[in-house]
């Protein structure tokens, strides 16, 4: 007696389960959506959480170096036997490379120079009790905006005579008024054969225009507490000194042409000189993820710049609230530590976000199996096998959470700008640019940007 063989029953094909999933969709669509809606809003609150968290932070560093304007500041500051554009150049190459090698990217451009010159006699005017004239020279279409004309105008940048502007109470002290022209005696020491231990005392007057009449903003710090008044005798120097302000482009020069008149490459003095090289931060390009290699890269700074002037014989210091000082942190390290104590409440919520995430992934799976029973029972007896039917459900699952996500990093670039522009002000706007475009992990959606 022969057996006829009965045929197994056809298991089900993938596009036919997933036929089965979106009948299922349609079935439960409020439960699922209101799944997907919580899972959005957990997505956009993870993402918009930690970057609204580093912007507001990086709003804060730039107030931190913005107020007082000269946290931003920079300062290099070198005593020198002598002023001329060779000096000048020599000491600025070993001051500016490390400074453009470390932290070129974070500074507004180029330094301000301002050189300090010693204090001259008088040959003409003489003056009515005992004094000296000191210059001060800098950029003149930098000073503009830092000072009050009251008569003329400031020093041209380049000029065939140097032009010097004074406060009135110089001119009072002198005698002087606009369009006066006051020499000083310049004394310098040439070198005999080249060797700075054989000097030669020399000296030669120079003429200076006045062609202005001003007072510096007050309280300006642009100028550093130096405000051209006439500084009154004292005990320890009995002479009073009275300060100009001239173009150093065209101070420079004619203490160059000084030097070639005595076939010297540089102008010697009997007593020192000062240049000041002032770099501006730029806060714009500074956000906080940026802080800790801004902090390391201001000391390769400080390193960099005393392994340059290591054999130079010349007297230099730093100055500005980033550099790290000895006996304080500086203001980006002080700022560091506040820091570091916001982060661990800003962790803490960002957790509970993605933890309540979770939760929402972990009902939907769990709603959706439990309302989809019977027909796990009907793909059991279709001939479904469980990795069949698990594919199903994770179909569903899968197309929910890539829905959410998407609709939820939407969410977080319209909401981020929106939350922003509420509370910031106009000038710190352009944190969000900053935070946005630096290269960094986006905190707990895990996305590079």
């Amino acid at each position: 007696m022969s057996m006829k063989e009965t045929p197994g029953k056809p298991s089900p094909g993938i596009s036919s389960l997933f036929t089965l999933a979106r009948a299922r969709w349609r079935q439960h669509w409020l439960l699922l959506l209101l799944i997907t809606l919580g899972m959005l809003v957990s997505i956009a609150l993870a993402c918009t959480i930690p970057l609204l968290s580093e912007v507001l932070q990086t709003a804060g560093l730039r107030t931190a170096l913005t107020s007082p304007p000269e946290n931003a500041e920079l300062a290099a500051h070198v005593t020198t036997p002598g002023l001329s554009n060779p000096i000048i150049n020599d000491i600025f190459s070993s001051i500016d490379s490390p400074f453009q090698k470390n932290i070129g990217r974070f500074l507004a451009g180029p330094p301000r120079l301002e050189v300090q010159t010693p204090d001259f006699g008088f040959v003409s005017p003489t003056p009515p009790s005992s004094a000296q004239m000191s210059i001060f020279a800098t950029s003149m279409p930098l000073s503009a905006s830092h000072v009050t004309l009251l008569q003329g105008r400031l020093p041209l940048t380049s000029s065939d005579h140097i032009e010097i502007a004074i406060t009135p109470e110089t001119a009072k002290f002198l005698g002087v008024k606009l369009n006066d022209v006051i020499t000083l005696e310049i004394p310098f020491f040439i070198m005999v054969n080249g060797s700075a231990r054989q000097l030669v005392p020399a000296q030669q007057p120079l003429t200076f225009h006045i062609v202005g009449i001003f007072h510096v903003v007050p309280h300006d710090p642009y100028w550093h507490d130096v405000d051209y008044l006439p500084i009154p005798p004292s005990d320890m120097f009995p002479v009073t000194v009275l300060p100009a302000l001239a173009s150093g482009t065209t101070l420079l020069a004619a203490f160059d042409a000084i030097a070639a008149k005595h076939q010297e490459s540089q102008l010697l003095f009997g007593y020192p000189s000062f240049a000041n090289w002032y770099y501006q931060l730029a806060p714009s390009h500074i956000s906080t993820n940026q802080l800790d290699t801004l902090i390391a890269s201001l000391a390769s700074v400080q390193v960099g710049i005393s392994e340059n002037f290591a054999n130079r014989g010349l007297s230099y210091y730093l100055s500005g609230a980033a550099f790290h000082a000895r006996a304080q942190s500086s203001l980006l390290e002080q700022f560091r530590t506040r820091l570091g104590t916001l982060r661990v409440p800003v962790g803490l919520l960002t957790g509970l976000i993605i933890t309540l995430l979770l939760f929402f992934i972990s009902v939907m799976i769990v709603l959706l199996v439990d309302r989809q029973a019977e027909t796990i029972v009907v793909l059991r007896g279709r001939g479904a096998s469980n990795v069949q039917i698990f594919v199903a459900l994770l179909a569903q699952c899968i197309s929910l959470c890539i829905v959410a996500l998407v609709a939820g990093l939407l969410l977080t670039l319209l909401l981020l700008p929106l939350v922003v522009h509420l509370l910031l002000g106009d000038g710190d706007q352009g944190a969000l640019a900053q935070v946005m475009s630096a290269p960094r992990p986006c905190g707990a959606c895990g996305i590079m940007r």
